[in-house]
């Protein structure tokens, strides 16, 4: 059980991350990542968690912080072979110059993908939620029946900020079954996208109360309340109707 089995973290240091995993064949599975915190500038890896390659499941990072420009306070996704699925991402926090709270998708030519996770009440500063920035991708980074909630950023993208420049790339990212509500920021408080990045999101049955006909690309998209059982107390079942 991932409350069983805990990375600690305790103080500030000029570390690049508190667990990276690097190889196809990597599964790390039922451990909490909790209380680490990098003052260094490492172009925006994961201060909790860096994959390259390799699965990471059924796990938590929670309480991380980076007070480093360019960095992603819980995990970074930055391999073509990066999965996630089953993780609760949650209480990260950055500070700094063009951080991301949560989740960073970035530099996958082969895309990259998160599944069945939730990423909750995590702050940063171009993205509170998932960022996603310069992948070059010729396949899509994947969000599949995701929940990102109750996440804040301090300039765009409280949600889901979509930054790449896809124009010259064949897929932007796929967002399937997911619910992206009740986050926060000046621009985009759900979802952001950059001036080119609208046009190559695809959205397959998400639930996201802020989308509007520009944005609401893909197939039946929703705007109502997602009708969580008990969103203030961190449950996000939803309700029978």
């Amino acid at each position: 059980h991932r409350d069983k089995c805990i990375l600690q973290g305790s103080g500030t240091a000029t570390f690049e991350t508190a667990l990276p995993i690097d190889h196809k064949d990597a599964c790390v599975k039922n451990l909490t990542v909790s209380g680490f915190e990098s003052s260094a500038w490492y172009n925006y890896h994961g201060a909790g968690v860096r994959i390259n390659a390799g699965t990471l499941t059924q796990a938590r990072v929670t309480g991380c912080k980076a007070t480093g420009g360019n960095r992603a306070a819980g995990i970074s996704m930055e391999g073509d072979e990066a999965v996630m699925t089953h993780c609760l991402i949650d209480h990260n926090e950055v500070k700094a110059s063009n951080g991301i709270g949560g989740v960073l998708f970035r530099n996958q030519t082969n895309g990259g993908t998160m599944v069945n996770c939730l990423v909750w009440a995590n702050s940063g500063v171009n993205a509170g939620g998932v960022g996603i920035i310069s992948p070059n991708a010729w396949k899509p980074v994947k969000i599949v029946n995701c929940t990102i909630v109750g996440n804040t950023a301090t300039t765009r993208g409280g949600g889901l900020a979509h930054g790449a420049d896809y124009v010259s790339a064949k897929d932007g990212p796929w967002v399937v079954n997911t619910i992206i509500a009740d986050n926060t920021a000046p621009n985009g408080a759900d979802i952001y996208f950059n001036s080119d990045a609208s046009r190559n999101f695809t959205g397959y049955n998400c639930l996201c109360p802020s989308l509007t006909g520009d944005d609401a690309s893909g197939a039946n998209p929703q705007r109502g309340s997602p009708l969580f059982a008990d969103a203030a107390n961190g449950d996000f079942h939803l309700l029978p109707d």
